[in-house]
């Protein structure tokens, strides 16, 4: 149909391509079509231009594809008038804004991590986000990644932080590769017995070196008394 009408379809996005064809938003070539201000358009644009055998405007609403086209939102956690602005935001720019929360829900908008909808939403594997998504979503006319809206979870208090004052609270984890041994060998005792042992080695060396020195005294006296003898012995002659 498009090259019937005398247009060229391709299925890369280029710097030639003037109109976007989706059935819903979110994809990365609506982002860059939506940065680029090139109009994102639903199937039955092509089909209506064909029938009429003219180009439909690309930006009728009932054409172009919205910022939250294809999108099932529910809202949590918001009160009052936020809660408002949201659901009406989600609806203005093409999404479903849905009170219940389902499997067939898209995305959840909340502020907290608290409540039996967001522990669903995780159970079921949707997208959630923070309302700032749908702010920027919609002043920017771009749809955001959600990742960059993760709602922030709670550091928890002091008064939930339990403090590990009984050592034994530390080994009671059941991990095999830890293991306490039954008896723990007394290293008290084997340090004393060994000074002792280094003692008596040291009284006994002392002991011999004491003997040795005696000896040698004994040899000592023994050879001056000899010395003095000969000395006498030769001066004899000479003083009579």
């Amino acid at each position: 149909m498009v090259t019937a009408l005398g247009g060229r379809y391709t299925r890369d996005f280029t710097n030639t391509v003037s109109h976007l064809i989706a059935n819903e938003a979110g994809s990365e070539k609506h982002k860059v079509a939506a940065k680029l201000k090139i109009p994102t358009v639903y199937p039955h644009w092509v089909f209506d231009s064909y029938a009429t055998v003219s180009l439909k405007d690309a930006n009728d609403d009932k054409y172009k594809v919205k910022l939250f086209a294809g999108k099932n939102i529910c809202v949590t956690g918001l009160k009052g008038t936020e809660r408002t602005i949201v659901s009406q935001l989600i609806e203005k720019y093409g999404g479903i804004h849905s009170t219940a929360l389902t499997k067939s829900c898209t995305h959840l908008v909340s502020n907290t991590t608290e409540g039996p909808k967001y522990a669903h939403a995780v159970q079921w594997n949707l997208i959630i986000v923070t309302p700032q998504w749908v702010y920027d979503t919609t002043d920017q006319g771009v749809y955001q990644t959600e990742t960059l809206y993760c709602v922030p979870t709670v550091a928890p208090s002091d008064s939930d932080i339990v403090p590990l004052t009984n050592k034994s609270m530390i080994l009671s984890r059941s991990d095999s590769s830890l293991s306490v041994p039954s008896t723990i060998p007394n290293t008290n005792t084997s340090t004393t017995d060994f000074i002792l042992f280094f003692l008596l080695l040291f009284s006994f060396f002392i002991k011999n070196i004491s003997l040795t020195f005696s000896y040698f005294e004994i040899k000592f006296n023994l050879s001056t008394i000899y010395f003095n003898h000969i000395i006498f012995f030769f001066k004899g002659p000479f003083l009579f």
